[in-house]
């Protein structure tokens, strides 16, 4: 399923996410972005950053992209590109 179909965009270059620290010891590292509803307010990653604040649409549409790029991972002939070390 193509990601347009499901409202996602691909990106391929980020700027420093989660995934970072596999990325510098050369593993392939996955970052889902979402929409940034709050995710720059105060609260992120912090003790008020509970489960009570996630949407459901959002939730359901990050189940799907995880199961899609699951399923195509684990189908391909080759493994993942491994990120270039400095």
């Amino acid at each position: 399923m193509p990601a347009n179909q499901i409202r996602v965009k691909v990106r391929t270059r980020l700027a420093r996410v989660d995934k970072s620290s596999f990325s510098e010891v050369g593993l392939p590292g996955v970052s889902y972005l979402q929409v940034p509803l709050d995710h720059d307010s105060r609260s992120h990653h912090t003790n008020m950053d509970t489960m009570a604040r996630l949407l459901p649409r959002n939730m359901a549409q990050a189940s799907v992209v995880s199961v899609i790029f699951a399923i195509n991972t684990a189908n391909r002939r080759e493994l993942l590109p491994r990120p270039t070390q400095p």
